[in-house]
């Protein structure tokens, strides 16, 4: 496996598969989902910006966001749900990109999201992203992000939502190590499979240390 094949069969994955029908097929937040967002946007003013990284049919994350008054930028790798997020969330900003080679201005964000996008792209980038992301935010702006709980090096299966798919993952002690070091503050961390889902990734809010 090499970094341009994964996110090569990534993008064709979700270009060809029917994803957002499976996944993202419903335009409000759920409880658990709720405990997260509202304490990230705590005390943001109307106007302050999002940055969500692998975007994808921008429902219903970002569509939240932009509710509650905030600029959502969004940047994913699929043409198709770039083409569905900006018919879904219309006020939100969309990039076609791959987020691994987007760099964006030091400490242009408020607070950051990627959710269920970090761990299809190669485990041995993922503290480059975190930093990256580290560096994007402004000094106490939080970032919420789901990751796996395996140790998992490199996996591809077909059949994921009609179409092959391929994984990345460390385990949550080492992802939580990973955002720790990259100056973020652990603010909360619980496994979504802990609270009735059928997903068992652990999502995890951090704020930017002022140095």
């Amino acid at each position: 496996m090499n970094e341009r094949s994964m996110q090569e069969t990534v993008r064709t994955g979700y270009n060809e598969g029917n994803y957002p029908s499976v996944y993202r097929n419903r335009f409000s937040l759920t409880l658990f989902e709720l405990l997260f967002f509202k304490k990230l946007i705590q005390g943001l003013e109307q106007g302050a910006k999002v940055l969500d990284l692998g975007s994808g049919s921008g429902v219903p994350y970002d569509l939240y966001l932009t509710q509650q008054g905030l600029r959502v930028t969004g940047i994913d790798l699929s043409e198709k749900h770039v083409a569905m997020a900006r018919n879904n969330v219309p006020s939100a900003q969309y990039i076609l990109g791959d987020f691994l080679d987007y760099r964006f201005p030091n400490g242009q964000f408020d607070a950051v999201i990627s959710l269920y996008a970090l761990f299809h792209t190669p485990r041995d980038r993922h503290a480059q992203v975190i930093a990256e992301i580290a560096r994007t935010l402004k000094p106490t702006g939080r970032l919420l992000i789901t990751v796996g709980t395996e140790d998992v090096a490199y996996k591809e299966r077909d059949g994921f939502c009609g179409s092959r798919m391929a994984w990345s993952y460390f385990d949550t002690e080492t992802n939580l190590g990973i955002i720790s070091q990259c100056g973020l503050t652990i603010l909360k961390a619980l496994n979504e499979k802990d609270y009735g889902s059928d997903e068992k990734h652990v999502w995890i809010l951090a704020e930017k240390r002022i140095r």
